[in-house]
């Protein structure tokens, strides 16, 4: 995960014990576990990426990004497949600013778990 330094106090909330991240969320259910993680780009946004683990056969994880609070989100975007690796950066990461919430979810295709909505 690429991190971008920012100056003064800035700091959130990080569950997962990542380094170099701005936000970080984790969440496990029978899938397995999931992270939402965020960095501050250059131009002070955050850019969220996901990292999930399962010990299912055939699983995946990925984001799912809404504009209205999560009433209604575009889904399955980034998706990662059996393996453990950050999702992709998408211009370093999936802008997750105003007016747009992210979540990080996991599946093993009979279950799902998700992050809140950040």
């Amino acid at each position: 995960m690429t991190a971008v330094a920012a100056s003064g106090t800035a700091s959130a909330y990080n569950n997962c014990g990542e380094v170099g991240v701005y936000y970080c969320q984790a969440v496990t259910g029978t899938a397995g576990g999931v992270r939402l993680a965020t960095t501050l780009g250059a131009d002070h946004h955050e850019y969220a990426q996901a990292w999930g683990t399962s010990g299912a056969s055939n699983w995946a994880y990925y984001m799912d990004r809404s504009s209205d609070g999560g009433a209604t989100w575009q889904g399955w975007i980034d998706p990662v497949y059996n393996t453990s690796e950050w999702t992709g950066e998408i211009d370093g990461g999936l802008y997750d600013g105003p007016p747009y919430v992210t979540r990080a979810c996991i599946t093993d295709f009979h279950t799902y778990v998700c992050t809140a909505w950040h």
